[in-house]
């Protein structure tokens, strides 16, 4: 009899530890369906990221083509103006005017750079005159930066002085006292 119950109390702890192995393997391969769902949803949203950024990269490469053609196409517009022009002033009648126009560029231009290196020079004396007051700024600043510190050091010597003649003036007091005992003993 008690082997049987010896077997039976096995046999139970047994069927516990499986449904527990079984409980436990069940919790796993939930959480591992969970995490599969998880990894697949996470996958779909990078699909899709993936197509926009592709997506965008096509649109931007067609947009700079573009860009580029334009640019390419203005190009020649004015190497064929310029042509054009060049084939103009070959002749000889447009020769005369091409030399009015060549002088009145010049003339242009001079002035253009004239204004150019006024405007250096009033930008130069306009950076000169900062700085100036920049190194000003900074010898008034360190003048009363150090007058600040002979005023604290006064101070802190003056307060020192204070505190020793205070001491003094309590022991003096202390003496006073202890003497007008003395005196007041004796009568």
């Amino acid at each position: 009899m008690k082997r049987l119950e010896r077997d039976h109390t096995k046999a139970r702890k047994r069927a516990d530890q499986l449904q527990k192995e079984k409980d436990q393997s069940r919790t796993e391969m939930n959480k591992a369906v969970s995490l599969k769902s998880k990894l697949e949803t996470l996958c779909r949203e990078l699909q899709k990221e993936n197509k926009r950024i592709k997506d965008e990269s096509k649109k931007l490469a067609q947009t700079e083509q573009a860009k580029r053609e334009e640019l390419s196409n203005k190009f020649e517009g004015i190497i064929f103006e310029i042509k054009s022009r060049m084939e103009e002033e070959n002749d000889s009648a447009s020769r005369k005017t091409t030399l009015e126009a060549d002088e009145l560029f010049k003339a242009k231009f001079k002035s253009f750079v004239e204004q150019y290196e006024m405007r250096e020079l009033h930008f130069y004396s306009l950076l000169r005159t900062k700085e100036l007051e920049v190194q000003y700024n900074y010898a008034r600043y360190e003048q009363q930066r150090k007058q600040a510190e002979a005023e604290a050091s006064r101070a802190k010597a003056l307060n020192s002085q204070v505190s020793t003649f205070s001491q003094t003036e309590a022991e003096l007091r202390s003496q006073l006292n202890i003497y007008v005992e003395k005196f007041k003993q004796t009568l």
